[in-house]
């Protein structure tokens, strides 16, 4: 079983009950790709577990510094993703590739990682001396961190659903929604580190939906749009597969082959339920965030902020129905 942390992004700190596993290559000269080095661990991965003592991760077996040489390191997260695809492969050339990777169901979801090599470390840098340590923490009481740091990348997109009534919260109109449901995403494909667009979607597989909301026979009443925004379900992170959305001829939205949101809401409490489809755009792009704000009047309106899961990439896209 993995030991991921379902259903939340990690964001810019490694989430402490996290483990990750590591590959770690040993060269006598400066790493080079195309020329001679070894694996330094008895297997081909370690993996590796937070320890307190040190507020820091380790290996699950304990392995010294070499008097000489070099170690290079390539890591993905979490330790247990190999379970969701059918071969985890690393070269270290190319990086990873993520065959046949499935993105587990909502609420069983985690955030796939990976880095970049971090490379021709030695132990000369990583010797433990008090005030004088290769990027030790003099401020930690009993020991001093000295290790490898780890930049993880997100291979997923990450999906947010705002919704507030454009009347504001003191408008005697108040908005409900019942349901909504992220319909025709893929999320079966293979990820290759090394390409530019990373992931090659297995369109053979049947098209999925992912709920974003459900009341069952209850209703939500909708914030005003003054408020600050919040999602509309926090209960709920949602990491899907980067993929195309339009997927039909022309512009119209076809919702038998393109995701779209669908979306159940009602004016006032005693008012119709209605459902209608809401289109997106295009595409999901590995490591960005997408958060879909609908906001309700006589009208919808639909925005799209896209934004890296760390520093904000402003991007906006608007939609009236």
């Amino acid at each position: 079983m993995t030991k991921a942390v379902t259903n939340k992004a990690m964001g810019s700190a490694y989430d402490t009950n996290e483990s990750f596993a590591v590959y770690a290559a040993y060269s006598e000269g400066l790493f080079d790709a195309s020329g001679s080095y070894s694996n330094f661990w008895t297997q081909p991965t370690e993996q590796c577990n937070y320890n307190s003592s040190y507020n820091a991760w380790a290996p699950s077996t304990t392995y010294y510094w070499p008097r000489a040489g070099y170690l290079t390191f390539q890591a993905y997260s979490p330790a247990g993703a190999s379970s969701d695809m059918t071969k985890l492969s690393h070269s270290w050339s190319n990086g990873f590739t993520f065959t046949g990777f499935t993105v587990p169901a909502a609420y069983s979801q985690y955030d796939l990682l990976y880095t970049e090599r971090v490379e021709n470390c030695q132990r000369s840098n990583y010797t433990v001396t008090r005030d004088n340590g290769y990027d030790d923490d003099p401020n930690y009481p009993t020991f001093i961190y000295n290790g490898i740091n780890l930049a993880f990348k997100h291979a997923l997109s990450l999906v947010e659903v705002q919704a507030a009534s454009a009347l504001g919260s003191n408008a005697t109109i108040k908005f409900y929604v019942q349901k909504i449901v992220l319909k025709n995403a893929y999320n079966k494909g293979t990820f290759t580190q090394n390409n530019a667009d990373p992931w090659n979607v297995d369109t053979s597989e049947d098209l999925v939906d992912y709920p974003v909301l459900d009341k069952g026979s209850d209703w939500q009443v909708l914030p005003g749009a003054e408020e600050s925004p919040a999602s509309i379900n926090p209960a709920l992170t949602l990491m899907v597969m980067p993929q195309t959305l339009h997927r039909s001829a022309g512009t119209t939205l076809n919702t038998s082959t393109d995701a779209y949101l669908e979306v159940t809401y009602k004016e006032g409490s005693a008012g119709t339920p209605t459902t209608i489809p809401v289109p997106l755009p295009d595409p999901w792009v590995t490591g960005k965030k997408y958060t879909y704000r609908l906001l309700f009047s006589n009208h919808i309106e639909f925005t799209a902020q896209i934004t890296d899961w760390e520093d904000e990439i402003r991007g906006y896209h608007r939609i009236v129905i």
